[in-house]
């Protein structure tokens, strides 16, 4: 996965499939956080939640690249407990 990674951030045709990738991802995202809440398909605080957490998805393949030893899954762990200390919660237990 890691070469695969690579290769795409390496690659600008494939940059821009996976740009698009992403792009329907945080459509798909932010549609099922308002229809789970009961709101409008286009709510914004959906979209805005959908944005940030596919930022950093987005992020964490980048740090990846930059340090392959420790994996994109703990950097995506700091960045959303970064995120929760930002927003005034305490991670969960």
């Amino acid at each position: 996965m890691l070469d695969l990674t690579r290769l795409i951030h390496q690659t600008p045709a494939l940059q821009a499939g996976d740009h698009a990738k992403y792009e329907g991802v945080e459509r798909l995202l932010a549609q099922t956080l308002a229809e789970r809440k009961g709101l409008a398909p286009d709510d914004v605080a959906c979209r805005v939640a959908a944005a940030i957490g596919v930022s950093i998805m987005k992020l964490a393949g980048e740090a990846w690249l930059a340090h392959p030893d420790e994996g994109p899954e703990r950097f995506g762990r700091e960045a959303f407990a970064v995120l929760r200390r930002m927003a005034g919660q305490r991670p969960p237990p």
